[in-house]
């Protein structure tokens, strides 16, 4: 907004520590606009309490060189931790981000799809009940459980609507749970 102001009333804008502010994109592609109308940019050096003039190219080149500095700091970062290792969230010393073999992606999934199906033996004991009571007031299609489950407004297993197919696999699951 101030940005926009000084554009519009011809002013100068006066601003401490640039260097966050010439990350946004945005904000750089603003002070570039408003620079070409004749805003002037003035950076308040807080530590050196100094105020120096910045010119459009003085800004672009800032930024350019804050955000190579960025992202180079960020890559030797990651390297420095894969080198010397880093302690994951359990206290464990890494090497790599990520799962680390085949065998890992294995045991990932299988923990993700014993979740998932323990996940969904509850849903069903859940909503036994409500099947079984629906049925016995002669709703008994997979149509008229779904339609009789959304009137009640009785959230599936997603949190969506219940359709003729997802009061089927409902079934399927409280029959198993039977066996």
């Amino acid at each position: 907004k101030a940005i926009a102001y000084a554009a519009e009333h011809n002013a100068d804008i006066i601003a401490a520590n640039m260097g966050k502010r010439l990350r946004n994109i945005s904000v750089l592609t603003l002070l570039i606009t408003a620079g070409a109308k004749g805003v002037r940019f003035w950076h308040f050096d807080t530590t050196l309490k100094h105020a120096s003039i910045m010119d459009i190219d003085t800004l672009i080149h800032i930024s350019a060189q804050y955000r190579a500095d960025l992202s180079e700091t960020v890559t030797e970062k990651m390297k420095r931790m894969k080198k010397t290792g880093y302690k994951d969230k359990d206290g464990n010393l890494r090497y790599s981000f990520g799962l680390h073999s085949e065998e890992d992606l294995k045991k990932a999934g299988q923990g993700g799809a014993k979740a998932h199906r323990k996940n969904f033996i509850r849903f069903a004991r859940m909503l036994k009940p409500e099947i079984d009571a629906i049925e016995k007031q002669g709703h008994t299609t997979l149509a008229a459980i779904a339609a009789e489950l959304n009137r009640k407004k009785i959230p599936s297993r997603y949190g969506g609507g219940w359709y003729p197919s997802t009061v089927r696999n409902l079934k399927n699951k409280i029959k198993e749970l039977k066996s």
